[in-house]
């Protein structure tokens, strides 16, 4: 994580060294292969390498791998400088996986050679938000990197835990009639989750973005600034590709 956050300030220290103010992306000759004087519109597909982070003592992050797909739109905000400002959705999917293994003896099924498996597994559907504020700095007439940082709002539509309990081994079938369960809740219904969990979440960005043609690739990280449930926040590196249109 430090060699990503080293990365992305040393980005932004380029950006910062190539600022002149009498440049504009519009006067470039010959032009790039996307226009983008004008902003640009774009669809995108990322892996979100999210983790549960938890506020308490001695607690370990927890994996919460996903995936989004979305639309961006980038404006122009300035005459002289290649500065923009990108908004967009995405639908966000996020989740994660336990399963705990025990023996049958540690259930007081003595002499039965078996074992008890748990699993619990979480899904978190949300709608996300992006803002960016953007440099453009253009390389040549078909290369650039983007800086840019921003913030997220989340809306979180669906949250689902779920639970399972089942024996493997000598009289699996008798013994499953009597302990296996499958549960599940909605981690937002109060009745189901006795504390639930926000609806809405805000966070911040940061990330460099590098376009070839039409192509984009970029990378970024940031975290929530609010909790999506007590002492929980999400911190997620971003890994997205893209195409401009």
């Amino acid at each position: 994580m430090k060699t990503l956050k080293l990365f992305l300030a040393f980005a932004f220290v380029a950006m910062a060294t190539s600022v002149s103010a009498e440049q504009r992306v519009e006067n470039q000759s010959p032009a790039p292969a996307v226009d983008f004087n004008n902003g640009w519109d774009r669809v995108f597909v990322s892996y979100n390498a999210s983790s549960r982070m938890l506020d308490y003592k001695g607690a370990e992050n927890v994996s919460f791998p996903g995936f989004s797909l979305g639309y961006m739109k980038g404006f122009s905000v300035s005459n002289k400088l290649p500065f923009f400002v990108e908004a967009g959705a995405a639908l966000q999917f996020r989740t994660h996986k336990d399963e705990y293994t025990e023996d049958a003896e540690d259930y007081s099924y003595y002499g039965v050679d078996g074992t008890f498996t748990t699993t619990e597994k979480t899904n978190l559907f949300s709608l996300n938000i992006p803002v960016n504020f953007v440099y453009k700095w253009q390389i040549n007439d078909d290369f650039s990197v983007d800086p840019f940082i921003g913030v997220d709002f989340r809306i979180n539509l669906t949250g689902k835990y779920k639970e399972s309990f089942k024996y493997s081994g000598e009289d699996a079938e008798t013994i499953n009639d009597d302990e296996a369960y499958d549960e599940s809740a909605n981690m937002f219904s109060k009745d189901e989750w006795g504390d639930p969990c926000k609806r809405f979440q805000a966070g911040w960005h940061i990330g460099v973005g590098a376009n070839y043609k039409a192509f984009n690739l970029s990378i970024s990280y940031g975290s929530d600034f609010n909790e999506i449930a007590e002492k929980t926040k999400f911190a997620t590196t971003v890994i997205s590709l893209g195409y401009n249109f």
